[in-house]
């Protein structure tokens, strides 16, 4: 164990937790516009991507709690615009996460020993760049009129929130190792 203090993973966890609850709401908001302006496959999208939100905020809660920490109370407010700039929004938050704030964690954890954390931002990591591939492709197809070359279905991890297109095959998760049986279509 480290000699160091983890209060600021622990800080670290309660940020992340924080905007990965505010991700998951603020992203099912996103689909329901998507839907009213007859998006269909950018409505999954942003479902696929509020669910994968609700895990990893679900990974941060349990590795705050066991540092015996309660968890936060969450509060905030979301502004739902067209989902073309719904889109830009999301693109625009994922990407300074992967660039700044994830990094830091995941060395403030490592720093502090705390290989439960570390790997909880990790796995947000990753799967922000995902959502960006996926949102730069979304926003690629809309500007050009359509979104039906968007996957029709995604598959979600119900471990880590890894969020996969279903038309692919895929016998486990590639980044925890959970059963594709265990998978959640949206």
């Amino acid at each position: 164990m480290s000699m160091n203090s983890p209060n600021l993973t622990i800080e670290n966890l309660r940020l992340a937790l924080s905007a990965n609850s505010k991700a998951a709401v603020q992203l099912c908001g996103y689909a329901s516009r998507a839907a009213q302006e007859q998006h269909p496959c950018v409505e999954k999208l942003f479902s696929a991507c509020s669910l994968a939100h609700r895990i990893l905020a679900g990974n941060h809660a349990k590795a705050l709690q066991e540092f015996g920490e309660e968890l936060p109370l969450v509060n905030f407010s979301i502004d739902i615009q067209s989902s073309q700039s719904n889109l830009h929004d999301s693109l625009s938050t994922s990407s300074s996460e992967i660039a700044d704030i994830y990094p830091n964690m995941i060395h403030q954890a490592e720093l502090d020993e705390q290989a439960h954390a570390a790997r909880s931002f990790n796995w947000s990591l990753i799967i922000e760049r995902q959502h960006i591939a996926y949102y730069s492709q979304a926003i690629e197809h809309l500007e050009q009129g359509s979104d039906c070359h968007l996957p029709r279905q995604y598959a979600i991890c119900p471990i880590c929130g890894d969020t996969l297109s279903a038309e692919l095959e895929h016998e486990s998760c590639p980044l925890c190792g959970c059963s594709s049986n265990l998978y959640i279509y949206i």
